[in-house]
C-alpha cells in the first residue's frame, strides 16, 4: 500500500490538484474507533490508515474516510446522514456520489449504486489495493 501512495504522490499529484493526505493513524486509534463506532475495519484498509488516516485523491475524485470520530468523512454505515445501507456494507470512502463500501459478507469492495447494485460480482474489487490500482490506471491513461 505504501508503494501505491508514494507512486500517487510522485507521479500523479500536481500542485494544482486538490489532494490532501492526513497524518497516519496509530493502531490504538484504529482499535478505539472500532470499539466506539462498533465497526470492524478490514486489514487492507487499516494498512492504508496507518499511512494516511483518510485522504482526498485524484483531484478530489476519490475521498477515503478516516478514523477521526469528529470528522464528517469518517468510516461509517450511514451514507451522508441519509440512513443506512445494507448492514454488511461499511462505507470507507466516496467517488463522486458513489460510496466506496466494504462488503463484509463477500469480503470485497464496491462502489455502491442503488440503481445498479444487484449483488453482481462484476461490481466488486477483490481488495483495497485493487481499488487504488484502478484509480491509478484511470489517472495515468
Amino acid at each position: 500500500m505504501e508503494e501505491r501512495i508514494e507512486f500517487i504522490k510522485e507521479y500523479i499529484d500536481c500542485p494544482w490538484h486538490n489532494t490532501i493526505y492526513n497524518l497516519p493513524a496509530t493502531d490504538s486509534q484504529i482499535e478505539e474507533f472500532e470499539k466506539a463506532e462498533n465497526v470492524i475495519i478490514p486489514d487492507d484498509y487499516k494498512e492504508f490508515l496507518k499511512i494516511t488516516n483518510g485522504a482526498l485523491l485524484f483531484d478530489g475524485a476519490l475521498r477515503l474516510y478516516s478514523v477521526n470520530r469528529d470528522e464528517k468523512y469518517k468510516i461509517d454505515y450511514n451514507y451522508l446522514g441519509e440512513g443506512k445501507l445494507e448492514k454488511e456494507l461499511l462505507i470507507v470512502g466516496i467517488h463522486l456520489i458513489y460510496p466506496l463500501c466494504y462488503d463484509s459478507w463477500r469480503k470485497k469492495y464496491l462502489f455502491y449504486d442503488d440503481f445498479e447494485y444487484r449483488f453482481d460480482e462484476s461490481y466488486y474489487y477483490s481488495d483495497f489495493y485493487e481499488v487504488i490500482d484502478d484509480f491509478i490506471d484511470w489517472k495515468i491513461h
